[in-house]
């Protein structure tokens, strides 16, 4: 069994798809992810904006009001 520990961060605005995304992660053998969960696009560029630390950026592509789909995506490329 592997040690490897992957930081996601997961930007999307249903707190209830979150946790089951959190759930699903945690049930690997393999590998430790690490959520670093945010519920607007704007905390999640924030965090984008820091350095480094995230291996894997798991997004929601209806973040309405702030964005919507491609555009989502988009600004999420612009800033990792």
């Amino acid at each position: 069994m592997s040690n490897t520990e992957v930081n996601v961060l997961l930007i999307e605005n249903d707190f209830q798809q979150a946790e089951l995304l959190r759930k699903v992660l945690a049930k690997s053998n393999e590998t430790q992810f690490k959520l670093l969960y945010y519920n607007t696009l704007k905390a999640g560029l924030e965090r984008i904006s820091q350095a480094g630390g995230i291996q894997l950026i798991l997004l929601d592509l209806g973040m309405e009001p702030e964005s919507e789909g491609f555009e989502t995506f988009e600004r999420v490329q612009a800033m990792a």
